[in-house]
């Protein structure tokens, strides 16, 4: 068994590679701001956050897996929607 400051140096390892993804969709999420602002698209679409947190708790047989997946997604998406909205109001985008 690994020692428990071995285990915590990994997660931390994680953890950075988690905030670059982060980052990254961030910005990607500010593309689609300025999209939906060229195309006068609303920052909310439905439809599409379903779909996608469906397809990414897919393939999960733990239901607190596939139950976490989608909390953890949903939380992305509530926070790019703040964003969108934040940079729509502002004009910042």
């Amino acid at each position: 068994m690994r020692e428990l400051s071995e285990i915590r140096k990994d997660i931390d390892l994680v953890d950075e590679k988690l905030k670059a993804l982060f980052e990254e969709r961030l910005s990607l999420c500010r593309e689609i701001s300025e999209y939906k602002k060229e195309n006068d698209l609303p920052v909310y679409d439905k439809d599409r956050e379903k779909e996608k947190l469906d397809m990414l708790s897919e393939g999960y047989d733990d239901p607190f897996m596939k139950d976490s997946i989608r909390e953890l997604f949903q939380c992305l998406m509530e926070i790019s929607k703040r964003m969108q909205e934040s940079l729509l109001e502002r004009g910042g985008v």
